[in-house]
């Protein structure tokens, strides 16, 4: 062969694997694309339009709103606000979406309503808000469909309605209102783990509050605990030396970051016996404890505990004297004075600290639409703390929804919420988050129980306290 025919056999050679490589780089490259694309849904609304499906808007096509057929509605990172779609810390992003479907959001709400601990207060005013919605034509179009249940104070019933919300027939969009200390103690890992969007939760260990999921209205529970001491200590001179403070703390992770809150701004020198008092849930030792605080010159007496452990507290008190006389020291309750504790005739005076509007401020819009709409379904409800701790996170996700307008996706929600900044809930505290901060405002105003009994009430003794 001659070299001229060589050359022309090497340079066809050449371009062949040349074509060869870019045919073989084409199809590697395509078969990563389809291995790793996005796989979306489009949830049908009122309208029968695609909702919140990432297909949807300028690629897919514009989506209708719930009740205005045609009209088109933004993504999570164009809702007002938003500032172009605040990023989600934790394992929060492209979380399924579940629990809407046909013009419906499925909520959850497991919510301790007997057994220890109970808090049925909250349940009341969370259905009667979910009933008033619908009542009312819906949010947005969506009506509201609230799975409530009871865990009873048993940690193993709570955990198996967890699972049920997480996926499934009973699946949720959110939960809301959470209130089931025993149960939500251990079940963090699980709500991060299955993106589980929570608005609100009564009482939990320090870890839910750092979850990406869990949004809070008020202090965190170390927080609160330290604004329960500092409300006494300024406002009512409690001491803070000479250990003349009983802290009864409940012995639980549910509660013990309260005890330690309110113990660390006491300081040990304030505290009787140089620290808290822990006790179990069953635990009915009071009468001994007063006893020795008795002799010990104990004047003042601090209570982070349930409600039925302040009850058995308030039976003791009432059946045992010190020097000849009653014993009834000032005496503050740092988590919730219900109905059980308010008819002991002792619990007159008792004080409570509220990150609320204070209960004896009705007329106020947000008290007043609270109190009407739990009364039409609850006529014989006294309003009380719990009451209020759920509601206002009723109104915070009732306001998410409305800032999403019909794009209700999982990841909307959780983009919306920690976009909300500075607004009033009306029901005292003023929310800002963002994807690193889900706590509200840190203040608490101080009330005192009067008139035990059926006609008990909270009254303002002073105003909102802060911890700067």
């Amino acid at each position: 062969m001659t070299s001229f025919g060589r050359d022309k056999l090497f340079t066809l050679m050449l371009m062949v694997t040349v074509l060869l490589t870019l045919l073989f780089a084409g199809l590697v490259a395509a078969d990563l694309e389809n291995a790793h694309k996005t796989v979306t849904t489009a949830l049908t609304g009122p309208g029968g339009g695609a909702v919140g499906g990432a297909g949807a808007g300028p690629t897919g096509g514009p989506t209708a709103a719930p009740g205005a057929q045609g009209s088109s509605v933004t993504h999570s990172s164009q809702q007002p606000g938003a500032a172009g779609g605040p990023a989600v810390h934790g394992s929060a992003g492209a979380v399924p979406n579940l629990g809407v479907q046909g013009g419906v959001i499925r909520i959850g709400d497991i919510t301790t309503q007997t057994g220890p601990g109970r808090s049925i207060e909250m349940a009341h005013a969370e259905t009667a808000w979910a009933n008033w919605v619908d009542a009312h034509g819906g949010i947005d179009g969506y009506k509201i469909s609230l799975d409530l249940r009871d865990d009873q104070g048993n940690p193993d019933t709570g955990a198996s309605y967890y699972h049920d919300f997480a996926g499934g027939a009973s699946a949720v969009f959110a939960m809301v209102g959470e209130c089931a200390p025993v149960t939500d103690e251990q079940m963090t890992k699980f709500i991060d783990a299955n993106h589980l969007v929570m608005v609100g939760e009564c009482q939990e260990p320090p870890d839910a509050y750092t979850s990406p999921y869990i949004w809070l209205a008020g202090p965190t529970p170390f927080q609160n605990g330290q604004l329960g001491a500092k409300l006494m200590v300024a406002l009512q001179h409690w001491p803070t030396s000479g250990n003349r403070v009983a802290l009864v703390c409940l012995n639980d992770p549910s509660t013990q970051k309260v005890c330690d809150g309110a113990a660390a701004y006491y300081g040990q020198n304030a505290l009787w016996n140089k620290g808290p008092q822990e006790e179990a849930i069953t635990d009915n030792n009071y009468q001994s404890l007063i006893l020795q605080w008795c002799s010990m010159g104990v004047t003042d007496v601090h209570l982070v505990l349930e409600p039925g452990s302040t009850q058995r507290y308030l039976y003791a008190a009432e059946n045992q004297s010190c020097n000849g006389q009653p014993w009834n020291p000032p005496t503050f309750e740092n988590l919730v004075i219900d109905d059980g504790i308010a008819h002991y005739p002792n619990a007159a005076g008792m004080m409570i600290g509220t990150p609320f509007t204070p209960l004896d401020q009705t007329g106020t819009p947000g008290m007043q639409r609270l109190i009407s709409t739990v009364q039409t379904y609850y006529p014989d409800e006294k309003i009380d703390l719990y009451s209020q701790v759920s509601w206002s996170y009723c109104l915070i996700f009732e306001h998410a929804l409305q800032l999403m307008g019909g794009n209700v996706t999982k990841q909307n929600l959780i983009d919306t919420l920690n976009a909300i900044h500075n607004w009033d809930t009306g029901m005292g505290p003023t929310v800002s988050y963002s994807p690193t901060q889900h706590d509200g405002d840190v203040e608490n105003s101080l009330m005192k129980l009067k008139d035990p009994g059926d006609s008990w009430q909270l009254v303002t003794v002073h105003g909102p306290i802060t911890l700067s």
